[in-house]
């Protein structure tokens, strides 16, 4: 063995036993150097994490930087997105107001929304939120409180005289339903205006126009008429149902053979399904089956399943009277049919014969020539009274 090999065995490799002297000598020196190795590669480490993560963060999207709100508002941070981007799930949340933040005063608020994702990464994003006083006062519409009556052919326009104003705002969203009314035809008109400002406060009017057929005379008192006097054949009454004000009025023929003369007045009870317009009855019955076991007596029809009728029984009996009912009399309270005392249905039912003339029309400012009767209100603890109509002519009636 030469003596290179000997060295090698006992010492190691001469490269070996340079770098141990080396060490040996200059020991500060590689430590540092050792320190600056570890440091960068810890921060390479750092440098690829953090990337990593903020390529994982969530995403947010918002609507807008600034938003506007009330005081007395709660908002949420979903209120402001317009999405979030992440594959896992996401908790959102005010940095430091949490869930949800109330605006208590005026001014403006910048709140920090706070996205973090099932793996712990998160993002943040800062909106301004401007807080004002809500106007919670309602525009006023003047002149359209009124219904209107007018006479066929008459100019009229819906908006002569009406105005709306609002306390705060000064431009208003002003609109009117509709726009022009034909007065060339006979009828009632319902004309909607309608004030929102920029709060969306509102304010609705609901007005009547009524353009009459003609005018005729009664006791030197004017009253419209919605519909042709003249009616056709030779039937003595034509039968008008004021919708509006549960009224009935009977007419008959004038000198000139036209239905102009106010003869008799009922009060009666309508509903919303009631139809307008001019109609030529057709059969009659002496009970009619009317609805879920309801029986009507002196019934005639209008149209239709429209009838007049008494006021519904429980059953075929003039004691089984559904006298809670007959209490409402003179307000809209049936289901489409014109609901009569039974004296009054029995008139129609004995004095008119089929195909007489009935017009169902709507008036809100006059009752009828003859005005509106009053019905006699029944005492519902009289049990021995209570399940008969007041004025039914039956020899058995209590009353």
């Amino acid at each position: 063995m030469d003596i290179k090999q000997l060295i090698k065995n006992e010492y190691g490799s001469p490269l070996f036993i340079s770098v141990k002297r080396y060490i040996k000598r200059h020991k500060g020196l590689v430590a540092a150097g050792i320190l600056i190795i570890a440091a960068v590669v810890l921060l390479i480490v750092f440098f690829v994490h953090r990337h990593i993560e903020e390529e994982n963060n969530p995403e947010l999207h918002l609507k807008s930087d600034s938003f506007e709100r009330y005081v007395g508002d709660t908002v949420m941070p979903a209120d402001f997105l317009e999405s979030v981007e992440d594959e896992s799930a996401v908790m959102l949340s005010f940095l430091t107001e949490g869930n949800s933040y109330t605006f208590e005063e005026e001014g403006t608020t910048a709140l920090t929304i706070l996205a973090v994702n099932a793996d712990g990464q998160h993002q943040f994003k800062t909106v301004e939120v401007t807080a004002t006083k809500k106007d919670l006062v309602s525009p006023v519409i003047t002149g359209a409180e009124n219904d209107v009556l007018l006479q066929k052919g008459d100019a009229f326009d819906v908006m002569e005289g009406v105005t709306a104003t609002d306390e705060t705002d000064h431009d208003l969203n002003f609109k009117v339903v509709p726009e022009e009314i034909d007065t060339s035809q006979a009828g009632t008109h319902t004309v909607v205006y309608r004030a929102v400002d920029a709060s969306g406060n509102e304010d609705i009017v609901v007005r009547h126009v009524m353009i009459a057929e003609e005018m005729l005379t009664y006791e030197d008192t004017e009253y419209p008429i919605f519909w042709s006097a003249e009616g056709v054949g030779d039937h003595p009454y034509l039968i008008a149902v004021n919708r509006e004000m549960n009224t009935v009025t009977v007419f008959a023929r004038d000198e000139d053979g036209r239905y102009t003369v106010p003869y008799k007045a009922f009060v009666c009870s309508v509903g919303d399904d009631t139809p307008t317009g001019y109609f030529y009855t057709l059969e009659r019955y002496r009970w009619q089956d009317l609805y879920d076991n309801a029986w009507g007596q002196y019934a005639t029809r209008i149209v239709d399943h429209i009838l007049f009728h008494s006021v519904p029984y429980y059953s075929k009996d003039p004691s089984d009277l559904e006298y809670d009912q007959y209490n409402l009399l003179g307000t809209h309270a049936s289901l489409g049919c014109v609901r009569l005392t039974v004296e009054d249905a029995k008139w129609i039912y004995d004095n008119t014969e089929e195909g007489f003339p009935c017009v169902i029309y709507d008036d809100t400012l006059f009752e009828g020539p003859l005005g509106k009767p009053e019905s006699i209100k029944i005492d519902v603890d009289d049990e021995e009274k209570r399940g008969w109509d007041p004025t039914d002519p039956n020899e058995e009636n209590p009353w």
